[in-house]
């Protein structure tokens, strides 16, 4: 979607793919205290196994495999100590997220491509994560088809064309986040339901309202799993979103030191509107945006408007070079500690791209600004530049 996080492990580690129902095979009837997962690979690409790997410390580690029989169905068999997130891998082409617990669930794939026809049942959970990772594979392919748009239209230099792109990208954003907050409502509070939150879909600076509720229901019926600490650590910082950083406050400091290796401060540039921009050089979403914010630097520049870009990179070389490359010419600066970032913490960021924007005197009027909106803000304030 639009940001990358730190909690979207989960998707970067393995697209989840869905699509329209595959040829399917009924669930069993349940069968002892451990899990049974039944399933059927419609388009084998070899006589080589179904894997069955489990995500334990960031990584894939591999738990089962098992060989097909002669009407292409597999079988699963064993105990888990908690319900966790593993992942079916089907000839290394089509890898399905799942929800294991000791209960029987049903698999039906196309097998043969990564994007190929996925159905999953047998629990609430994995019906839940079927909506989500279903809802992200179509909303990733809308957004993808429209972004190749203002690619396109950027290509060709037209102004008109890209305004047009970008108006259907943030009515599209829009309609998104409503369709998932609606999605995400109807879950039953667990592990699906924290998945859905660790997509990167919603913000949760600005949906710590919405979010701290269903995170509330969320630690409740997770409060022995293995995950109840992370759980704990994401609750509490919906509570610091609450109570910081809101419209109206001051903008904390940042002292980072600039491409120069000179310490530059943020309350330099007192007296100017200025937009502080958490980037990186390796994140595609800021990338794709820094066209916008170069144009709307070079239209209000010379309106008492700074940029003071933190990036959260790991090299330098790599943030000059991105520098130099999108043509960002305002403020930058920088202490290459990644998501450890000094100013990425005193603003709570664990999302960019990520702006906020002060007025002349240090308080915050705006957040998370971007193209169309951003500029429509600095007109209202700054008057519409010639």
């Amino acid at each position: 979607m639009k940001k990358i996080t730190l909690l979207s492990l989960f998707w970067m580690l393995v697209m989840a793919c869905a699509g329209h129902a595959a040829n399917e095979v009924s669930a069993n009837e349940p069968q002892g205290d451990g899990y049974v997962i039944t399933g059927k690979v419609s388009f084998p690409l070899s006589k080589a196994k179904v894997q069955l790997w489990k995500i334990q410390d960031n990584k894939l580690v591999p738990v089962d495999s098992a060989g097909l029989d002669k009407n292409n169905m597999f079988t699963f068999k064993g105990t888990v100590k908690e319900p966790d997130f593993y992942v079916l891998n089907f000839y290394n082409t089509q890898k399905v997220l799942i929800v294991l617990e000791n209960k029987n669930l049903t698999v039906n794939v196309d097998g043969n491509k990564p994007t190929g026809a996925v159905s999953m049942s047998g629990t609430p959970a994995m019906d839940d994560l079927q909506k989500v990772t279903t809802w992200m594979n179509e909303a990733q392919q809308k957004v993808g088809a429209l972004q190749k748009e203002m690619q396109e239209a950027a290509l060709s230099k037209s102004e008109s064309g890209r305004r047009n792109v970008e108006k259907k990208l943030n009515h599209m954003r829009e309609e998104n986040l409503k369709q998932f907050k609606s999605i995400v409502s109807q879950m039953q509070p667990g592990l699906s339901q924290w998945y859905a939150l660790n997509t990167g879909v919603l913000n949760p600076e600005e949906e710590y309202k919405y979010l701290l509720p269903i995170v509330t229901n969320i630690k409740k019926s997770m409060a022995t799993s293995k995950y109840a600490k992370e759980i704990d650590g994401y609750a509490a910082q919906l509570e610091e979103f609450s109570k910081a950083l809101q419209v109206g406050q001051n903008a904390p400091e940042i002292a980072l030191n600039d491409t120069d290796g000179n310490v530059l401060k943020l309350s330099s540039l007192r007296g100017k509107y200025v937009l502080i921009d958490f980037w990186a050089s390796w994140c595609g979403p800021c990338r794709m945006e820094n066209p916008n914010v170069v144009r709307i630097y070079n239209k209000y520049k010379d309106k008492n408007f700074e940029i003071f870009g933190v990036s959260l990179d790991r090299e330098k070389k790599d943030w000059l070079a991105a520098i130099e490359k999108d043509q960002l010419t305002w403020k930058h600066v920088s202490d290459l500690k990644f998501w450890s970032s000094e100013g990425a913490k005193s603003y709570g960021v664990r999302s960019i791209p990520a702006t906020y924007l002060i007025d002349p005197n240090g308080k915050i009027i705006a957040k998370n600004l971007r193209g169309e909106s951003l500029e429509a803000k600095l007109g209202d304030i700054l008057g519409e530049a010639k």
